[in-house]
């Protein structure tokens, strides 16, 4: 499934991303921001708090055959000052690999995606954690959600998407009428020099423009001239949605609350789908309201680079609004996968093969195909990892190239 890199591409950013960090090493007077150690060590122990769930994908599976003097070397002190703490890494081949893949949607469609080195992903996963800290967000009272959680060192989305639909329940409950949006081609929309632009509007001048020009690099470098999608990075969704799309909520918020005429409103976000609830008084008509909001959004948008996805935009009353939440990852689906060894958590694997067979025999197929699924012995072994290579911050396949 990867593919080979355009290296003439490639090497023309790398060079431009070492000519940075040469330039930034060399600026001793200027403000900078790179990692500080303290966000390093944050950014290694996030990852590896996850635990059992880095075998479950590609991006992450390098850090799962890290042992614990492996982990020690890399938070260190030594490891940070010699490669992390001036941008040094991005000379070192084995540490500035990128590559081409895909990630598989719900579903059998394909995303493409950006596989890039270990410790690359790292070093952005702590920039992140860095720059979160000095972000000053121009939203006001608006939920805004995004795979991750870099002020709580988390890296998975699940926590985030959790806190997203306890929020639209709550919303439920308040309002008379939902309007549900959500944005074509998201990531490969993001201009990355309006991002810098906003970074440093919103960073209260802690992030200068000479880190800009070296993140403006890599980020160019890691997504072959664009925004990158790289699988359960949550620093890029920070940015994506926290950073990008703040002043376009921000002057959204203000348009409905003072010309669409809606009585009152909730704003609520995760990622590039968001939820607009409303309650509407007697005189005002709900779909010329709807239709204010989707004008004035649409024109906001597109001052961004940023557009409609007009298939998936939904409007109705609360009453009629399902809020079941999307599928989880098969890896997911017990909700005992990270740091615990699966072993029949409270009944949950019998309660689903015993839902598998009533809902087949409901089809009529035949009740006794299902009897041995309910018995979750015998299918406790599915579940267990097989034993792994020891490869040191490597990925499993020959055909990762560097570029």
């Amino acid at each position: 499934m990867l593919r080979l890199p355009q290296r003439g591409f490639a090497c023309r950013y790398r060079s431009h991303i070492q000519a940075t960090s040469r330039l930034i090493s060399v600026k001793i007077g200027l403000l900078m921001m790179h990692p500080s150690y303290s966000s390093w060590k944050a950014a290694c122990k996030t990852m590896k708090d996850q635990k059992r769930r880095l075998r479950c994908y590609l991006q992450w599976y390098p850090f799962s055959v890290l042992n614990t003097f492996d982990w020690q070397l890399l938070s260190s002190g030594n490891f940070f000052s010699a490669y992390i703490k001036d941008g040094a890494f991005i000379a070192c081949a084995s540490m500035n690999y990128v590559t081409s893949g895909f990630i598989q949607k719900q579903g059998a469609s394909f995303r493409d995606s950006t596989l890039i080195s270990p410790i690359m992903f790292l070093y952005l996963v702590a920039f992140g954690i860095e720059y979160q800290r000095c972000f000053a967000d121009p939203r006001e009272d608006m939920i805004c959600e995004y795979a991750g959680d870099l002020a709580n060192n988390c890296a998975q989305y699940k926590d985030s998407y959790r806190r997203y639909c306890d929020q639209k329940r709550i919303a439920k409950s308040q309002y008379s009428y939902y309007l549900k949006t959500d944005l074509s081609n998201f990531y490969n929309s993001i201009d990355v020099d309006k991002l810098m632009s906003k970074m440093q509007s919103y960073s209260d001048k802690n992030f200068s423009a000479t880190d800009c020009l070296f993140l403006r690099a890599l980020l160019l470098y890691c997504g072959a001239g664009k925004f990158p999608t790289i699988q359960n990075h949550p620093t890029l969704s920070f940015l994506a949605t926290k950073v990008y799309l703040s002043d376009i909520d921000a002057e959204l918020f203000r348009c409905i609350d003072s010309n669409c005429g809606a009585e009152s409103f909730k704003m609520i976000r995760y990622v590039d789908d968001m939820f607009i609830f409303i309650n509407v008084s007697n005189e005002s008509s709900p779909f010329k309201i709807k239709e204010l909001i989707l004008n004035k959004y649409a024109d906001i948008l597109r001052k961004n680079g940023l557009a409609l996805n007009l298939n998936k935009v939904e409007f109705g009353q609360t009453s009629e609004l399902s809020l079941a939440e999307a599928t989880e990852s098969c890896v997911d689906f017990s909700g005992h996968y990270t740091g615990e060894v699966i072993e029949d958590p409270p009944g949950r694997i019998s309660q689903l093969f015993e839902e598998i067979a009533r809902m087949s025999f409901e089809r009529n197929y035949c009740q006794q195909d299902f009897k041995a699924a309910v018995v979750p012995s015998r299918f406790l072994r599915t579940f267990r990892q097989p034993h792994r290579p020891a490869i040191r911050c490597g990925y499993p396949s020959s055909s990762v190239t560097s570029r």
